[in-house]
């Protein structure tokens, strides 16, 4: 192969490089524009129907809530929650422990919501965090 045919590959490799390198950071952008579109959808959704936050530690429903105190009262026992806490606990107890139908039923219950919207809920709840 001549000299100038060489540089002729190795520039049609370097322009198909370049090419494929700002074609991916193209596509990681509208990944990630799209990935906080549903994390706010999500958000959304999730405080329209009172579900809560798994990463919010003050929740009913998040971990060590009622076995430890609040960072803020050190010495004190956290606040009760209201009976209506009181029963979706219940109700996340059985998500957890594989009785989602009786969760379905009972959530729905309590709030009043369709089946499809207290299936989705239940199956949050089901996650442990």
């Amino acid at each position: 192969m001549s000299a100038p045919m060489e540089w002729l590959v190795v520039g049609l490799v370097a322009i198909l490089a370049i090419i494929a390198v700002a074609t991916m950071a193209k596509q990681r952008r509208v990944e990630r524009a799209r990935l906080a579109q549903l994390e706010a959808q999500t958000e959304a959704i999730m405080r329209q129907y009172g579900v809560p936050d798994p990463a919010d530690p003050q929740h009913p429903y998040g971990r060590g809530q009622f076995s430890t105190p609040h960072p803020a009262d050190p010495g004190g026992a956290p606040e009760l929650p209201s009976s209506q806490d009181q029963r979706l606990q219940q109700v996340q107890r059985l998500a957890l422990d594989g009785q989602k139908i009786q969760a379905i039923k009972q959530y729905r219950e309590i709030t009043g919501a369709g089946l499809a919207e207290a299936k989705r809920v239940v199956e949050m709840m089901s996650r442990p965090y």
